[in-house]
């Protein structure tokens, strides 16, 4: 089994080996991830620039920093890096959740998203204080029942996954939709005249992935690549459109 492992912290997060070293038991793993930290940029990729790549010490496996995003660093793994076919993308683990909105920011989820493009099953990692001493130990419970159970057979798309707070008593897991709910957006003034953006979740809906976390249950997104409005195609407008 090929496992490609990225992230959107870049390749300096210290999470970053300890998940490779642990999905090294199941295995061959590779790690390409950004040189530097590209949170938040969604799914851009370079394309007017040429890309640097250099081989990083300090990982038990073949790990490679690329001057690039996540999404870049997924596709670039797949069509130049790794000439064995790829069976699982795990993206993360993140700083910080991805639930809701936030999957068209994320670079973490657009790392699994690439993998989805190429059809390989695909998996994005986030919880909110990764720091936590408490944060590594519980997401390996997790991760070595998903993986000790092939679970990842599973996935046809990607999934986007969420772990709460890790200082919490955990409330099991939750297959939940994805909140539609926009953030509570706002940009504070500095003294200095620039502005820094701050937001929330303005409510949270049963059933939805922010509730979830809000439970303190482990929330568990099936995501599909397919964003077309099946609703609008069939109905009366469309059909004059097309006429």
């Amino acid at each position: 089994m090929n496992i490609l492992i990225t992230n959107d912290d870049g390749i300096q997060s210290p999470i970053l080996p300890l998940l490779a070293e642990f999905i090294m038991g199941y295995g061959d793993v590779y790690v390409v991830a950004p040189d530097s930290e590209k949170s938040g940029v969604g799914h851009g990729f370079t394309f007017h620039h040429p890309l640097q790549v250099k081989e990083v010490t300090g990982f038990p496996c073949q790990a490679k920093a690329l001057s690039g995003t996540p999404a870049d660093c997924v596709k670039f793994a797949h069509c130049q890096l790794i000439s064995a076919e790829i069976d699982l993308v795990i993206s993360g683990v993140n700083h910080g959740h991805n639930a809701g909105v936030a999957v068209f920011y994320s670079g973490t989820v657009a790392g699994a998203r690439e993998g989805a493009l190429w059809n390989i099953p695909a998996l994005a990692l986030s919880i909110d204080d990764i720091n936590n001493e408490h944060a590594w130990p519980k997401i390996k419970v997790w991760l070595q029942k998903f993986m000790d159970n092939k679970t990842y057979k599973s996935i046809k798309s990607y999934w986007n996954v969420n772990f709460p707070n890790a200082s919490l008593d955990w409330e099991g897991e939750l297959f939940c939709s994805m909140s539609q709910v926009m953030y509570e957006d706002k940009y504070i003034k500095k003294d200095d005249g620039y502005y820094l953006q701050g937001f929330k979740p303005q409510k949270f809906i049963i059933g939805t992935d922010d509730w979830a976390l809000s439970k303190n249950k482990i929330s568990i997104t099936p995501l599909f690549l397919d964003a077309t409005n099946y609703n609008e195609i069939e109905n009366t407008i469309s059909q004059e459109l097309n006429k």
